[in-house]
């Protein structure tokens, strides 16, 4: 009687929960929860089996198959496995509180879509990143070259070499070459 009544309580939990959330996005919601859950068990499951492989030769000493004893053991390990992750999604989705987010939250929120290579807002009104960054000076498979903005937060003065110095070994040349530092004017130095 007692297990009857939890379980209707947690089935009556989860179905207020899909009621807030929508039927799809609770059924997006498990399956994510549950493919993190398996791939953080299933990585702990991989090293342990590595530490058992190390160790499982010392059961041929008590006269006893270490193949055999490997396959045993593993078969255990997974089957614990199994059940940590059933624990583990039935806990996180249970826990998980969702709460409607205000209309006000949800006007202010803009879409953006930054082109890696320019730094332009693909998605709005074309927004530059800080050049520092992305800027402006891509010279093919090289990398940013530093652009005069952020040349003059660094103290770097462009048009005199001298003060490249403080340029890290793998960040961009200040000549705007898009050659790391270190394969341009930094291989001299």
């Amino acid at each position: 009687m007692l297990i009857e009544r939890i379980t209707a309580a947690a089935d009556a939990q989860i179905e207020q929960k899909i009621e807030t959330v929508g039927r799809d996005q609770w059924v997006w919601l498990e399956k994510s929860i549950l493919l993190q859950s398996i791939d953080h068990h299933w990585k702990e499951h991989l090293a342990t089996l590595d530490a058992l492989r190390a160790v499982i030769h010392l059961r041929a000493y008590a006269q006893r198959n270490p193949l055999n004893e490997y396959k045993a053991e593993a078969f255990a390990l997974f089957e614990r496995m199994l059940a940590s992750v059933r624990e583990a999604v039935s806990q996180t989705t249970s826990l998980a509180r969702f709460e409607p987010m205000p209309r006000e939250v949800l006007d202010g929120l803009q879409e953006t879509h930054i082109d890696p290579t320019t730094g332009h807002n693909e998605a709005g009104p074309d927004t530059t990143v800080s050049a520092g960054f992305f800027g402006a000076g891509l010279s093919g498979l090289g990398g940013v070259a530093l652009t005069a903005p952020a040349a003059a937060t660094s103290g770097v003065d462009l048009a005199d070499p001298t003060t490249w110095w403080n340029t890290g070994r793998n960040e961009p040349c200040p000549c705007g070459s898009g050659k790391k530092y270190k394969h341009c004017h930094g291989a001299t130095a």
